[in-house]
Order: structure tokens, then sequence, then C-alpha cells
């Protein structure tokens, strides 16, 4: 989701409706709190689009107009600007390096092994 927001989103002016406080369930047992966003904005088209997001409950409440990014066209895709995954993002791309890293050095290793040193006469 953040490669789309990055290739295709837009950014623009939102008029908060309302804030309030809900919950998370992960399951009966576990419940996180959390900030509900609700707000009203116009695409650069001229849609209108009514739309919430739910952020950490510390975040700074907003205020009567917030900025929030979205995928043009795609309902339910906006959230408020600065509520990013860049975390999630960082563990995939250091996956992915520790993936590449391994492959080389099994290639290497398997490479070693097919063909042997010659030796010279």
């Amino acid at each position: 989701m953040e490669l789309r927001y990055f290739l295709w989103g837009a950014v623009a002016e939102a008029q908060v409706l309302r804030t309030y406080e809900t919950l998370n369930r992960y399951s009966r047992s576990l419940k996180q709190p959390l900030l509900g966003v609700e707000y009203v904005f116009t695409e650069a088209d001229g849609t209108p689009r009514h739309e919430r997001d739910n952020v950490p409950i510390d975040w700074p409440v907003p205020g009567a107009a917030v900025k929030v990014q979205y995928i043009p066209g795609v309902a339910h895709t906006s959230r408020l600007a600065g509520d990013t995954a860049s975390i999630a993002v960082w563990i995939f791309l250091g996956f992915v390096v520790f993936l590449v890293v391994s492959v080389c050095w099994i290639a290497r290793e398997a490479n070693g092994i097919v063909r042997p040193k010659r030796r010279r006469v």
C-alpha cells in the first residue's frame, strides 16, 4: 500500500467532521485504543469523499482542517498525512537485501563445488 501511495497518491486538505475514541479489537482480551477521525475532502477532479482514519491514541488531535493522502478514484484509500507504515517498509527492504545476499552466497558456494580448481601440469 505504501508503494501505491508513493506512485499514485495525492494530497488534499480535508475538513474534520469529528474525532472520537475507538478500539481496535485483536481478540476478546487484546484491545488497542485508537483515535478515530472522520473527514470530508474533494479530489482533484472534483469528486467529494467522506472517509475516516484510525490513528494511535497519542496522535495530536487535529483541528478543523487536516491534510490527507489518498489514491484518486479508489474509495477508502485515504489516510491522515503522516500516518505511514514506514517501519514495515524498512523491515521488508531488510528482508529483500538479506534474500539477495543469501542467494548470491549460495550461488557462489554452488559454483565452487561444481567447478573444482584445475591443476596445472
